[in-house]
């Protein structure tokens, strides 16, 4: 029996695609009745310390009184206190980050340091083989490279949803300090790592800041796992208008950059084509609602909903609405989970280098549409046209983009093992 530990931030995922994508992973993983599979998380608001969730041990650990009432808020962010605290932590870790400038990139020590613990004092519990730290925040990778600095036996797999280095750094620093140490502390983690799984959108950034040497051949070039066959999930009705053209958006909006705006002008300037949108977001859905009215087309905005709610709208969905990042190395993992469905996809862009594009010219349905300079309405119009009864099969899917699997990462995860 191999026994495998995750040290991760969330579980179950409290709206965070990082963490979707460990539990796409940990069900691949599930299949081999040879595996038994351990989570080591901090306690959210409500959790218990110890859970057996559909074949999983999970391990939760206390915090901080802090993370406490924050997961609290994330749980209740369309409620006005819920929005109140999420503002308040927000300024408190400015003030951390601030204050902890020179060990950037770390602002929470002890909390790395009680993480740290916990992992090793599990090991020492139940034995493991091998040791897999996503990177969603630098103390879930932290745990694990502790834990193989003083048991050298374990196996560790960082896995880099986000990059280290070329990520957006920090603004209160300037760029050549932080490209310094974030440098310093990829470095680390590559040196102690047995493999490192680094996103495949990733690989040229990687390769200019390191060129061709020793740790950039420890480095694993995979996509995100997101690609999975959708379980057949009752279309939800509360938010699908049945006459209309409904176009689905479920994610961060970060105004100026991912703003739908400029997209929802153009679909307004359609004429006779009955669309609805529905987005689904986490901050100002009061504010949101009320910036902007459209005479042709209906919008609205939500507070997230349950994923089950989700899934059960994208299957009911006409058309998903991707928006793109100023940031041109992070790859949303959403547009693999839109693929999933074989739907048509309209896709913002804001640079000509983003890392998506290269990915959604593969897909047969999508609309890529320029936030900076939009094409003629015409164009989206027909693709609208041409598009709204088109679906593609999943196996189709999955031949495009056969590393956007689970099974690529199970793969990997077995290679390590044997």
């Amino acid at each position: 029996m191999k026994k495998i530990l995750f040290t991760i931030q969330w579980f179950p995922s409290l709206k965070s695609a990082n963490v979707l994508c460990d539990e796409e992973i940990i069900k691949e993983l599930k299949k081999d009745s040879n595996k038994e599979i351990h989570l080591l998380v901090p306690r959210a608001y409500g959790q218990q310390k110890y859970e057996y969730i559909d074949g999983i041990h999970v391990h939760r650990f206390k915090r901080n009184f802090f993370w406490t009432w924050y997961t609290w808020a994330k749980m209740n962010s369309g409620k006005a206190m819920g929005n109140l605290i999420l503002k308040i932590q927000r300024v408190i870790l400015r003030i951390r980050q601030l204050i902890f400038i020179p060990i950037y990139p770390i602002y929470e020590p002890l909390f790395i340091r009680t993480f740290s613990k916990k992992t090793i004092e599990l090991h020492e519990q139940i034995d493991f083989d091998i040791v897999i730290s996503e990177h969603n925040g630098i103390e879930t990778l932290l745990a694990g490279y502790n834990l193989k600095k003083k048991y050298n036996n374990v196996k560790y797999l960082p896995i880099l949803w986000d990059p280290i280095l070329g990520k957006t750094y920090a603004r209160y620093l300037p760029e050549k300090y932080a490209n310094k140490e974030l440098k310093k502390f990829e470095n680390s983690i590559l040196y102690t790592a047995d493999i490192v799984v680094s996103m495949a959108s990733h690989k040229q950034y990687l390769s200019m800041f390191m060129g061709n040497g020793f740790l950039f051949n420890k480095i694993r070039f995979l996509d995100l796992p997101r690609l999975s066959k959708p379980s057949l999930i009752v279309k939800d009705s509360i938010y699908i208008q049945c006459d209309s053209l409904n176009f689905v958006y479920a994610g961060v909006i970060s105004l100026p950059d991912r703003d739908p705006y400029t997209l929802l002008e153009s679909l307004d300037a359609l004429e006779n084509m009955n669309i609805n949108v529905i987005i689904f977001t986490a901050r100002d859905i009061i504010r949101l609602n009320n910036r902007q009215k459209f005479e042709n087309i209906k919008v609205t905005y939500y507070d997230y909903i349950d994923r089950c709610q989700l899934l059960s709208v994208y299957e009911a969905a006409d058309f998903f609405i991707n928006l793109g990042d100023s940031n041109s190395n992070m790859l949303p993992s959403k547009i693999f989970e839109y693929m999933s469905y074989g739907k048509p996809i309209i896709s913002t862009y804001l640079t000509e280098d983003d890392c998506t594009i290269k990915y959604l010219h593969r897909y047969p349905l999508c609309y890529l549409f320029n936030q900076n300079h939009p094409q003629p309405v015409r164009k989206l119009k027909q693709f609208i046209i041409d598009n709204k009864d088109v679906r593609l099969e999943y196996d189709k899917v999955i031949e495009i983009f056969p590393q956007n699997t689970p099974k690529s990462y199970v793969d990997l995860i077995n290679e390590l093992l044997n």
